[in-house]
């Protein structure tokens, strides 16, 4: 395995911050030749045995979890740190500060394997300290890529966080969704930017119509969100997300394969999974009947329904007591103590 790479940054805050690269593989067996860069974050002298990883959706990056705004209001990474967690925040491959390969080498079981070596670095002690326990917590395609994680690999995760995300989806979704999406280099953010060709993003404007309600928006977030879009190799993802999420019966799906502790987290106005002409995401009882199917018989689903709110959970005005109940749910599963197993970085790591 390559060097891992580390980069400390001046303290700023209680928070003390190490940004990492982690060499990954997209083959098993395969080289470590691609790496996810992840920021490390946590309070006080000893870091916690417990760390979420957070893996943001499709065409955003790390800066979902951690928004750069003064006001920390926004930033889940603030609250979880707070409330005694550790945070490994990620470009998922293909984004933001990760590799960048082409976009046919980044299928669904490909980043599964990337993210199961992210996952072995944290529990080793390769970011300094051996993690006893792991939760992941996705947004939308990173909740399809936890769940992915789960099901290949049952002894990586303790619990499962699941925003963003349903098991279905109308037609009339389906539709929305695809004209919102264009190749990322016919847009000026990325048209120098030398990308594969494969690689999309969404129309200016089009995230503001898909990902969040209008009752709920906070107009500074929805300029951010437009300048800060990043890209996703849909012509890939696509299909198999499509696969995961449509099984012929639920107990075929790879999320049957998942056997742990799961919290669903939906807005209510999500315009990519409710609507009348298929789910009616204002009965909590419907959208967990209907999701309990999908999961292995010995997972514990917990299903949170958020009021007003569109797919964009972390940026919405509801972003605070969300990531409370989150953390409320995540405290009751998995109580973060201080790690006894600490590792201190040497030279070069």
């Amino acid at each position: 395995m390559s060097t891992l790479s580390v980069r400390n940054e001046p303290m700023t805050s209680p928070q003390h911050r190490t940004q990492y690269t982690v060499p990954v593989r997209i083959a098993d067996p395969g080289p470590y030749d691609q790496h996810v860069w992840g920021e490390l974050c946590y309070r006080g002298s000893t870091p916690p045995d417990t760390v979420l990883l957070l893996v943001h959706g499709s065409s955003y990056n790390h800066l979902y979890w951690d928004p750069p705004v003064q006001n920390s209001r926004y930033s889940f990474v603030h609250e979880a740190t707070r409330a005694g967690f550790a945070t490994f925040n990620v470009d998922a491959l293909g984004t933001g500060n990760s590799s960048v390969p082409p976009p046919s080498l980044l299928t669904v079981e490909a980043e599964a394997i990337a993210f199961h070596d992210v996952v072995t670095a944290l529990r080793s002690g390769a970011l300094g300290t051996s993690f006893r326990r792991v939760v992941w917590v996705g947004h939308s395609l990173g909740s399809t890529d936890g769940i992915t994680v789960a099901a290949h690999y049952p002894d990586d995760i303790d619990a499962l966080i699941v925003t963003g995300l349903l098991h279905g989806q109308s037609a009339e979704q389906g539709a929305a969704l695809a004209a919102e999406v264009y190749p990322a280099n016919e847009d000026p953010k990325f048209a120098e930017s030398g990308l594969y060709s494969g690689y999309d993003t969404f129309r200016p404007g089009g995230r503001a119509r898909l990902f969040y309600n209008p009752a709920t928006a906070d107009p500074a977030m929805l300029r951010l969100d437009e300048e800060t879009r990043d890209v996703v190799a849909f012509g890939v993802k696509l299909p198999e997300v499509g696969a995961l999420l449509f099984p012929p019966r639920p107990e075929e799906g790879l999320t049957y394969r998942v056997n742990l502790p799961v919290l669903l987290v939906l807005g209510q106005r999500d315009a990519m999974f409710c609507g009348a002409d298929w789910l009616d995401c204002d009965s909590q009882t419907a959208v967990h009947d209907y999701e309990a199917a999908y999961y292995g018989p010995d997972a514990s689903l917990t299903t949170m329904l958020v009021p007003g709110t569109g797919h964009c959970l972390a940026w919405s005005t509801t972003a605070p007591s969300t990531h409370a109940a989150m953390l409320a749910w995540t405290g009751g599963v998995v109580r973060p103590q201080s790690s006894p197993v600490h590792h201190p970085k040497r030279s070069g790591e």
